[in-house]
């Protein structure tokens, strides 16, 4: 799972198939990043309990059909990029980051209320204050972090590992041999 500015990527695939390469089964952008649910639900700083109400289950709408069309349940879930990684850092209270201390971390889902709960009580002045938070995403984080939630809730598993890599690394990687 990638959550962007504008979009979150997610992508199903299997750990290995008969010849141990990866194998996409489903693959899908959708319009629902931090930014697009910052801007479209968040009107107060703090933003009220509604207005996040209101984005969560927007984003659950959104992702339904995804998973809801899955013959495969996904068994766990690796977050890539800002939002998961800055969800680590301010749980960590990692006051310079260090990809290392982040890449490979797990997040539970009660970790990721926790962080989420702490956030979404300060303004975005406060917001960039936050040890662990770096003070230009403070604006958005909540509703990267409402869409990490949403997808969350999807899966069997309570936990997400977060990735330092990002697609754009995989596809290197593993344009030779991937099978898309």
């Amino acid at each position: 799972m990638d959550v962007g500015g504008g979009s979150t990527e997610l992508v199903l695939g299997t750990r290995s198939s008969d010849d141990g390469v990866p194998e996409i089964i489903r693959a899908h952008s959708f319009d629902i990043g931090s930014s697009r649910i910052t801007e479209s639900f968040f009107e107060t700083d703090p933003p009220t309990f509604e207005e996040m109400a209101r984005a969560r289950s927007f984003i659950d709408t959104t992702l339904d059909a995804f998973f809801k069309e899955n013959e495969v349940v996904p068994a766990g879930v690796i977050a890539v990029a800002g939002t998961a990684t800055t969800v680590v850092s301010v749980r960590d209270a990692l006051r310079v980051y260090n990809p290392r201390k982040v890449h490979g971390q797990t997040v539970t889902v009660d970790e990721l209320s926790s962080v989420f709960e702490r956030l979404s009580a300060l303004s975005v002045r406060q917001r960039r204050e936050c040890v662990g938070l770096e003070p230009d995403r403070a604006p958005v984080i909540l509703g990267g972090i409402a869409v990490l939630r949403s997808v969350m809730d999807f899966l069997p598993e309570n936990k997400l590992v977060v990735s330092e890599t990002d697609l754009l690394q995989g596809i290197l990687l593993g344009r030779d041999r991937l099978r898309v």
